[in-house]
């Protein structure tokens, strides 16, 4: 069978969540891209669709990656994924395009391999915090990078952007 290698850097690091739409997702490991920034900057209008259903088609700003300077680096999981989990993958994430990158290994930075990257670039919405959306898409992507052990949480909280300067990390402090 032939598989593809993909990226999740937001709700797609909460195992729950990237199982809701790829249940056959294996094979997943931590990594980083470099090249990229993270920010919570796109209008996700439909909102939750496979998880959450108590908050299904309520819309909020959801992250995504962008290209940046070559030092930039934002952590995230690869997963192999089959054609059918492909596909569901790409129902999900239809305000994003596929770009091909390499990922790196989270723990000793060795390059690990091709890699598809969702985003979006439109940059078309801000951080909406009095959205209850809002507030459980951001639970499901720190319980997600929490998952991944406390360095990769931190990463997370020092390159995650709620807006152009301000990161996840003072944002929740």
């Amino acid at each position: 069978m032939h598989y593809i290698t993909i990226f999740g850097y937001g709700s797609l690091l909460n195992i729950d969540s990237l199982k809701s739409s790829a249940p056959n997702a294996s094979n997943i490991r931590t990594c980083f891209i470099q090249g990229f920034e993270r920010k919570f900057c796109l209008w996700a209008p439909t909102g939750f669709q496979a998880t959450d259903f108590d908050l299904k088609g309520q819309p909020f700003c959801a992250l995504d990656v962008y290209p940046a300077s070559a030092n930039q680096i934002v952590n995230g999981i690869a997963f192999d994924v089959g054609a059918e989990d492909f596909h569901r993958l790409c129902e999900r994430e239809c305000e994003y395009q596929r770009v091909s990158t390499v990922s790196y290994d989270f723990g000793n930075g060795v390059l690990s391999r091709d890699i598809i990257v969702f985003t979006a670039g439109k940059n078309n919405a801000l951080y909406d915090h009095q959205s209850e959306s809002q507030k459980r898409y951001l639970e499901v992507c720190l319980d997600g990078a929490k998952s991944h052990g406390d360095s990769f949480y931190q990463q997370f909280l020092d390159t995650s952007y709620i807006d152009d300067d301000q990161t996840l990390r003072s944002y929740l402090m």
